[in-house]
């Protein structure tokens, strides 16, 4: 309103005093007052009371004539035309009076309002108003700038600086409902039921549709995708509040530049970035500083995947680095193009914005692993101890059963003699419960949501307590004068060395190969080398075993298969397994599995035997391709089954019609109930049947029926 009066004063000032648009003359001043000022004081004017105008007019013969007569003169002074400079200069003056008073009372009332929106629609209606249409002609002739724009001179300033104003005010709102928000979330019990949440299954973890599955707008939707990330309900919750404040914040500032210049445009965005850095930075500072709750794993977890998740579940805070300008996005409405005012004015990235945004989420990283860093300390405090006393009571509980080994010699007169040896075949009972537990307790935290640095951080707590537990044994009188123990901690070391200390940990390999030595020294040299071989075998069968229970702890998977040689292979090209299988690893292939193979009917080679049309009344269903083709099958009306063995992988199937005679059991029992099954029905084809067992055998084992051609 003040903008539409303050052009209609000025048009106002140029028609009164310059030009009304009636001017006989070009270029001449003869504004609309002047002109009405002369028609008022001139000699042929009409007397002035005539102006009045009456219902009575009788009233005008009834006044004297001085009365009657009567017109205005004007001092000599006034009698020339206004110059227009000086016009000009009082045009000019009007304008800094108003621009003193823009500065002082206008600024109070732009202060007042509370929202971008409405500096918006403020901004629209100022953009709505139009100017005359000679503009440019009456701020030039009035000594203004030409086509001056005084929304621009005098609005925009203010209207931008309140925008910023409530960008940074807003995001300290922002900052503080969601600390708020965190520290409510913290005072409550600590929930141990994160692990159960993590593996339960729900149906609403699957999305119902391929639109839902392919959608990347919300992550916080992804119901799946939580669980792994081991994100509560809550967690999420709060996590998507604090991204509906910001994207109620980046919504009003793209509507705000959806009408804007470019350079409106760039000021306010760099600003809107800059507070989104420093809102970050406070927002982790609040959490840094945060008090209320008590400290436990499962808070300062919570807080360190609470910051990971800011930048992983908010897209709307890439989005303030980062615009996607494409219609396609979650607000790329606002952003896009097509929607502003003047295409120069669209919003670009800059190549300071991928900088930014990568700062803000290494910010986030960091102080998420400063958090994990003070959870490591209270885990460690967690840890079982370990008993440092040694004596007879430890040979008798504490060590598993030793392996025999049976040594073959020659005596002097060259005779066989056989000799028997014990050697540790696994870790101590001590430290595996110790490893145990370790693992137990870190299967709690959900392991998989933890970062790898992390990891290797407890590894190396891990492994320095365990050498220093090693070291007070290896200090103690009854180790030193028994050697069974010694070589009971031997293999524990060698074991802890294989499976936690990686090639780059040089001043720990050092520490393990010292006190290895250490504890070597109290083995007699001769028998020690007997050992030796036996006990390298079983360092790395352990490792073996137990790799798989204590697979959270292992750090370098590559390393340790490369050392243990989990890729050698016995006779046939398959890995050897001890013969009693009490482990199956979690996920193997084809190629490496000797337990549990395929079956025949599996072959993909299933071919019919040549020699024997497919419509005779007898055909041979050969399974592998490599048995004896040569060998004949005679063909009868019943069926019959040779004698089989178990293992052979050739099974024959002879289809003739139906007889009155029992089917000889002369074979296994496998073929008979084949051959039984084939005589009970009618009388069908050879490759009729191979069909059926193909689809048969699909629907078995769930693969495809042209698995079993």
């Amino acid at each position: 309103a003040s903008l539409r009066v303050l052009i209609g004063t000025v048009r106002l000032f140029y028609e009164c005093f310059l030009d009304d648009g009636l001017a006989e003359g070009q270029g001449t001043v003869d504004g609309g007052f002047q002109r009405e000022l002369h028609q008022i004081t001139d000699d042929q004017a009409v007397p002035t009371i005539e102006l009045i105008r009456s219902e009575d007019p009788m009233i005008l013969q009834m006044v004297p004539e001085v009365i009657s007569k009567f017109r205005p003169r004007l001092q000599p002074s006034f009698t020339a035309e206004l110059a227009e400079s000086e016009i000009r200069r009082s045009a000019s003056g009007f304008i800094q009076s108003i621009e003193a008073a823009i500065s002082e009372r206008l600024r109070r009332l732009v202060s007042l309002v509370p929202s971008i929106k409405t500096l918006h629609d403020i901004k629209t209606q100022a953009y709505a108003i139009e100017k005359p249409s000679n503009w440019t002609t009456i701020t030039g002739r009035l000594g203004l700038e030409e086509g001056i724009d005084f929304y621009v001179t005098f609005y925009q300033r203010l209207i931008n600086d309140r925008v910023q104003y409530i960008i940074k005010a807003s995001w300290s709102e922002t900052v503080r409902q969601t600390a708020a928000d965190l520290l409510q979330l913290l005072q409550q019990p600590p929930s141990t039921e994160l692990k159960a949440f993590v593996w339960r299954e729900s149906l609403e973890d699957v999305p119902l549709n391929l639109q839902a599955a392919l959608e990347r707008s919300n992550p916080a939707a992804r119901k799946l995708l939580m669980k792994a990330r081991a994100y509560p309900p809550a967690f999420v919750t709060l996590l998507n509040a604090f991204n509906e404040r910001v994207l109620a914040l980046v919504r009003d500032v793209a509507s705000f530049l959806a009408t804007s210049t470019r350079t409106e445009v760039d000021d306010v965005l760099a600003f809107f970035r800059e507070c989104c850095v420093e809102g970050v930075a406070e927002l982790v500072t609040t959490i840094k500083s945060a008090a209320g709750y008590e400290p436990t794993v499962e808070r300062y977890a919570l807080l360190a995947r609470f910051l990971v998740a800011i930048a992983e579940l908010c897209p709307a805070l890439r989005e303030c680095f980062l615009p996607n300008t494409t219609a396609s996005s979650s607000i790329g409405s606002v952003w896009c193009p097509g929607t502003r005012k003047e295409a120069a004015a669209a919003i670009t990235v800059s190549e300071e914005d991928p900088e930014r945004w990568a700062k803000v989420s290494g910010l986030l990283e960091e102080e998420s692993l400063r958090f994990w860093n003070v959870w490591v300390e209270r885990f460690h405090e967690s840890w079982p101890p370990l008993s440092v006393e040694v004596g007879f009571g430890t040979l008798l509980n504490d060590f598993p059963s030793w392996e025999t080994v049976t040594i073959e010699e020659n005596d002097e007169n060259n005779q066989p003699i056989q000799s028997t040896i014990r050697v540790p075949s696994l870790p101590s009972i001590p430290l595996q419960r110790f490893l145990h537990h370790v693992c137990d307790l870190l299967n709690e935290a959900i392991p998989q949501t933890i970062p790898r640095a992390i990891v290797s951080r407890i590894v190396e707590l891990l492994t320095l307590d365990l050498w220093r537990y090693y070291e007070q044994l290896a200090a103690d009188e009854f180790t030193v004068q028994n050697q069974s123990i010694a070589l009971q901690y031997y293999l524990d070391l060698r074991f802890l060395q294989l499976m936690f200390v990686g090639r780059e940990q040089k001043q720990l390999s050092e520490q393990f190969t010292q006190l290895t030595a250490r504890f070597k020294s109290y083995v007699d040299p001769f028998d020690f080398d007997v050992f030796y071989a036996h006990l390298n075998t079983n360092v790395k069968r352990s490792v073996g075993k137990l790799q798989h229970f204590l697979g959270v702890l292992v750090c370098q998977p590559e390393q340790l298969s490369t050392l243990v040689g989990g890729t050698a292979t016995g006779q046939g090209g398959k890995v050897s397994f001890d013969k009693n299988a009490n482990i199956l690893a979690l996920s193997s292939n084809s190629m490496n599995v000797a337990w549990f193979p395929l079956l025949p009917i599996v072959s993909k080679d299933l071919t019919v035997s040549s020699g024997v049309p497919l419509g005779s009344d007898s055909a041979t269903l050969v399974v592998d391709p490599k048995a004896d083709q040569s060998k004949k099958w005679p063909s009868s009306k019943t069926e019959s089954a040779g004698a089989t063995d178990q293992r052979s992988n050739t099974a024959t199937v002879s289809a003739g019609k139906q007889s009155n005679k029992e089917a000889s059991t002369t074979g296994g029992i496998s073929a008979t109930a084949a051959a039984a099954s084939a005589a009970a029905g009618p009388s069908t084809s050879s490759a009729a049947t191979a069909q059926n067992y193909a689809k048969g055998a699909a629907a078995f084992f769930g693969l495809d029926k042209d698995w079993f051609r």
